[in-house]
Order: structure tokens, then sequence, then C-alpha cells
């Protein structure tokens, strides 16, 4: 442009070239990996993230949900059982997600979910002697400040983040991708989103384990 900042022109793909002005990157942990094919840091780091469901539990059919943020756990009513998370203390990091990798899952490494167990236990003692009905465990994409990535790119006019929702997505991904539309299509949100703004972040930033 007139200030010597890149813009978006179209999308190079194996079926030819889309022509665009704007490209919205929502890929989660493979954000960072899009970001490189334009020269753009994606401020994010990819890592294991899990949870249990547990047997079913006698009684607990009107337990309130739990969420105790010392311990960095959870416990919430699925049925007649238990879904029990956190975030992990120490966390299996994932330094590069193969690409055919969709919709799967990774195997549960009990000695980093074991914590969670042991804290779910000081909570509700018969965790100790109830089973595990199944596990999930994916790849989910974390931030430095615990919050989204949006926004249009300072160093690409016309490339937006829409990414790193630590966990959080469904959660937030409603009102988030209603304020993203509108910076797309009138160069700004309708509400304040200044802490989720991408340029909060220096451009040299792209987080590591060590971060």
């Amino acid at each position: 442009d007139d200030f010597g900042t890149r813009r978006v022109s179209g999308v190079q793909t194996v079926a030819g070239t889309i022509k665009t002005k704007a490209l919205v990157n929502c890929t989660g942990a493979w954000a960072p990996a899009i970001g490189a094919m334009v020269g753009v840091p994606v401020p994010l780091v990819a890592m294991k993230h899990a949870y249990v469901v547990t047997n079913r539990i006698e009684g607990i059919q009107n337990m309130p949900n739990v969420r105790d943020h010392d311990l960095s756990l959870y416990l919430r009513l699925q049925g007649d059982a238990l879904s029990v998370g956190g975030y992990e203390p120490n966390p299996i990091f994932i330094d590069q997600l193969p690409q055919d990798f969709a919709f799967g899952l990774f195997d549960l490494d009990w000695d980093v979910f074991g914590t969670h167990i042991e804290s779910g236990i000081h909570w509700d003692p018969v965790l100790e002697q109830t089973g595990i009905k199944s596990t999930v465990c994916g790849p989910e994409s974390f931030t430095a400040d615990h919050k989204p990535l949006l926004g249009e790119e300072p160093s690409l006019r016309g490339f937006f983040h829409g990414c790193g929702f630590n966990s959080l997505g469904m959660n937030g991904g409603g009102g988030c991708g209603q304020e993203l539309a509108a910076w797309v299509l009138q160069g700004r949100p309708n509400l304040d989103m200044y802490s989720y703004d991408i340029r909060f972040f220096p451009r040299q930033a792209a987080c590591s384990k060590s971060d």
C-alpha cells in the first residue's frame, strides 16, 4: 500500500488462486504454520490437553459443577458420571502437528494427567474407587496471557487472526466470531476488543516452551 505494508491479494491453492482481500486464520493449533507461510509470527503454542469421563457414580445427579483455580481442576456433571480435567501443570508440548491430523486423539499420558485425579479425590473421595469410562486427549492452542488472538495483522493488511482460544473456543467462539466479522467488513469491531487484539503483542513475539 502507500505506506509500504504488504496486503493480501489472494490465496494460492492446489486448485488454483482464489482472489480475495481478506483471509482469516482460524486454524487453531496449526495457526503458526499458516502464519509462517506468509512471514507472520503467531504467538501461541500447541500442547496436549485432556479430560476423562468416569464410570457411573451413584447419587451425584444433583451435584453442582466444581471449578478449583488453585488446583487447576474442574469436575463437571455428565449424566450420572463426572468429567474431570484442568490445565496441566506439566504439559506435553507439540512441536509440529502432522498436516493430515484431523479429528484425532492422542493416548492419554497418566503421568501428566494423574495430578487431576489426585486433586479430584480431594474434592470427591469416591473418585478413588471409581473407574474411568473414556479419555479425551487432543491438541489445543494456548497463548501467553490466556486470551485469544484476534484482529488484523499489522504487517500484512487483510490477514486476520482468529485463533488461540486456550480450550475455550466453544465458550467464546460465537461472540469473538461476530466481532471478527465486523472487523473484516468495516475495519473495526463493534465492541472494545483491545485485550484480544493481535497488536497487543510485539511483532517479534512467538511463544515457546520457556515463555
